[in-house]
């Protein structure tokens, strides 16, 4: 009895070892894809998270601000890198008169309790920050005042901005000042 034994040919090699190269390579693309988009949602929620606090930090003083129509709640800086609010310090002979102060430098939100304090940072990585007054609109009667905020984060400020590698996020509101008189 002769048996033959039977052997891989190369054609059958060749084509296992394709089969298994084109198998890694699709687990290797599914597990890169994963892992960027967790390190890209990371990013984003970063960012996010920037812009969040400097609207908040900013909403949260223009809806504690006392002004009047000679003296208004908040005066936006000319350049509109910055905002100067009147402050409600319950104090009746100092009402109104303490300001405070938040400013762009850069890529950064400072914050300055008075005037004369030192600034302190609020938020990295802002690329835009504009402020406008606005009229809220017959809704809000007898308060003339509103804060229009708008600020934009960008992961990286120093990077041309292209978003899978550097993403971006803005966010816009509108702020009234509730204790604005007429006079």
């Amino acid at each position: 009895m002769n048996r033959r034994r039977r052997a891989v040919t190369l054609i059958e090699l060749l084509v296992a070892i394709v089969m298994f190269g084109m198998i890694s390579i699709g687990f290797a693309s599914i597990e890169l894809f994963a892992r960027y988009q967790a390190v890209s949602s990371d990013r984003r929620s970063q960012i996010l998270n920037e812009a969040s606090i400097a609207v908040e930090a900013i909403a949260r003083r223009v809806r504690h601000s006392e002004g009047w129509v000679e003296e208004p709640p908040f005066i936006v800086h000319a350049n509109n890198m910055g905002v100067d609010i009147r402050e409600n310090d319950n104090d009746p002979v100092t009402i109104g008169q303490t300001m405070c102060r938040f400013t762009l430098v850069g890529d950064e939100l400072y914050y300055q309790e008075t005037l004369t304090a030192n600034r302190r940072l609020i938020a990295r990585k802002i690329i835009e920050f504009a402020l406008e007054a606005v009229d809220p609109g017959s809704s809000v009667p007898l308060r003339p005042y509103a804060l229009r905020i708008h600020v934009k984060t960008v992961y990286n400020p120093n990077a041309a901005i292209s978003y899978p590698d550097n993403p971006d996020a803005a966010i816009d509101t509108v702020v009234v000042c509730p204790s604005a008189s007429m006079g």
